[in-house]
């Protein structure tokens, strides 16, 4: 029997969180070794990157990744021991959670979900094993598909602006 993944403490999506005026969209992305999986992504990104000046990237080990963002604004950790990993999660708001559809990636587990459900950030995520995760009356994030061509489903950067938009505004009505 497989246990499921758990996060010893999962407080409910913290509803009033938003994005001070005083500092940028902070967009988490966070791997090693997940190039064929971001890489279809980075043209969407980089597009990102250059229409809205208030995001900030935020790298954790995947330097390619980096390097492949056309940004100035972005910011890169190497190694993490698992609470910092946990602390610079936390500081951002949107997490970008990418999978292509392989063997490998669809036997993978969904921690990185919890872990970013845990710490209050919402999560754009591929419908590989997210897809499961984010349906329904889910608010703590969006699917996206590399090829999206039905209006029920985003591509990342359509998720990305969505969500960017929506804290945005939970920011603008909190003032």
């Amino acid at each position: 029997e497989v246990i499921p993944n758990q996060i010893a403490e999962l407080p409910p999506f913290p509803e009033e969180k938003f994005v001070p005026s005083d500092r940028k969209l902070r967009v988490f992305f966070g791997a090693i070794n997940r190039k064929s999986d971001w890489q279809p992504l980075m043209p969407e990104l980089n597009r990102l990157a250059k229409e809205r000046g208030d995001i900030t990237f935020v790298v954790v080990n995947d330097l390619d990744f980096y390097q492949a963002l056309e940004s100035d604004s972005k910011e890169f950790h190497p190694y993490l021991a698992y609470p910092a990993y946990r602390e610079v999660l936390r500081s951002c708001d949107i997490a970008l959670l990418p999978l292509e559809n392989t063997e490998f990636n669809r036997h993978k587990s969904d921690l990185k979900f919890l872990e970013c459900a845990a710490e209050g950030v919402a999560v754009v995520g591929s419908e590989i094993v997210y897809g499961r995760l984010l349906h329904g009356d889910v608010n703590a994030g969006l699917i996206y598909r590399s090829n999206a061509s039905r209006g029920s489903v985003f591509s990342a950067y359509s998720g990305l602006t969505v969500l960017a938009n929506s804290l945005e505004s939970r920011e603008l009505s909190a003032r």
